[in-house]
C-alpha cells in the first residue's frame, strides 16, 4: 500500500509527496481548507489529508484547486468528487485532462512497483479510478478563496498547458507564498504539441510578472524539494529572450519518448525551459 509522507511548510501549509515527484499542499485557514493538486491518483490522498487535518483537530470544509489537468497533478480527484468535495480545474485543461485521465495512459506510465519511502503499490487497493471530467467545477482568473485568515488567488499562466494555474496564497498572520505548479519552475516543460509557443508564453509571462511583482514573500513549487525562489517568473522571461535569440545552450532532452532541447544545464537556483525548435514563434502555435 502506498504512503505519503508530509512535512510542515509553516503552521497552516503542509506539504505531501506522492510516489513521482509530485508535491501537493494542504493550506488550512481558521473556516475553510484548500488542497492543491491530488497527485497520479495512486494510493489514498484523501486518506493522507484526513490524517493531516485529525491530527490538527480540524474539522473546516475543504475544497480543491488543480494547477492543470496533468496526469500527475489531477487523478486523485474523484477520491474527493465521490466525497461531495469541489474539486476546480481550467475548462480550458479539458484537453489535456481527457487524454492523461484514460486508464491506459496512467497505468501505461506506471512501470514500477516499488517507491522508495513510499511502500509498495497494490493496484485493488492503490488505483484510483479517474473523476470525470464534468465532475469538476471551472476554475478561472481571479477566482478568490477566504479560508478564514488565509486568502489564495488564482493567476491564469497557460504554457505549459492552455489551463495552467499559479496562485498567491496570502497567510494575514504570515508569509505571502506564490506557488507555481508546473507553470513556472526551474524545469518548465514547454516542448510538447500541446503546450503554447516559446513567443507566447514569454508575453504571459511578462504580464503575470508585472501582476505579481512585489506582492509574494516565498515560492512553492510542485516537484523537487518544493522550494523556489523570488525572482523565478523574471528569470525563466528571461530564458524565453535566450531561446528566441539563440543565445540558450540547447542541450539534448528526452522524456517518455519525446525529444526536445533544454535551455541550459538544470540548476535549483535558475528557471530553465524545455523547448522545441518547431515551437518557439506563435506561427508555430497548434490549432486546437
Amino acid at each position: 500500500m502506498l504512503k505519503f509522507p508530509r512535512e510542515t511548510v509553516d503552521s497552516h501549509i503542509t506539504r505531501i509527496y506522492a510516489f513521482g515527484t509530485e508535491l501537493m499542499y494542504l493550506v488550512e485557514g481558521n473556516e475553510k481548507n484548500v488542497l492543491i493538486d491530488t497527485g497520479s491518483g495512486f494510493g489514498s490522498l484523501k486518506s493522507a489529508v484526513d490524517e493531516v487535518l485529525a491530527a490538527h483537530g480540524n474539522t473546516n470544509p475543504l475544497a480543491v484547486l488543480l494547477t492543470h489537468g496533468h496526469v500527475d497533478h489531477a487523478n486523485g480527484s474523484s477520491e474527493f468528487v465521490n466525497a461531495g468535495i469541489p474539486v476546480y480545474l481550467s475548462e480550458k485543461d479539458r484537453y489535456i485532462y481527457l487524454q492523461h485521465s484514460d486508464d491506459a495512459f496512467r497505468k501505461g506510465g506506471l512501470g514500477i512497483e516499488e517507491f522508495e519511502g513510499h511502500g509498495t503499490y497494490v493496484e485493488a487497493e492503490d488505483y484510483i479510478p479517474s473523476a470525470k471530467f464534468e465532475e469538476l467545477r471551472n476554475l478561472t482568473e481571479g477566482d478568490t478563496f477566504e479560508l478564514g485568515g488565509i486568502t489564495i488567488q488564482t493567476y491564469a499562466c497557460p504554457g505549459h498547458t492552455l489551463g495552467s494555474m499559479i496562485f498567491l496564497i496570502r497567510e494575514d498572520d504570515g508569509e505571502t507564498y506564490l506557488l507555481t505548479g508546473d507553470a513556472c519552475n526551474t524545469f518548465t516543460f514547454l516542448f510538447q504539441e500541446y503546450s503554447t509557443s516559446i513567443e507566447e508564453y514569454e508575453e504571459t509571462l511578462q504580464k503575470v510578472a508585472e501582476q505579481l511583482r512585489g506582492k509574494y514573500t516565498k515560492v512553492l513549487l510542485s516537484h523537487g524539494d518544493g522550494n523556489g525562489y523570488v525572482g523565478i517568473l523574471e528569470d525563466v522571461c528571461n530564458v524565453c529572450e535566450e531561446i528566441k535569440t539563440g543565445k540558450a545552450e540547447g542541450l539534448p532532452f528526452e522524456f517518455s519518448g519525446s525529444t526536445g532541447k533544454i535551455a541550459h544545464v538544470p540548476a535549483p537556483d535558475k528557471g530553465n525551459i524545455v523547448y522545441n525548435d518547431d515551437r518557439i514563434w506563435k506561427k508555430d502555435t497548434v490549432i486546437r
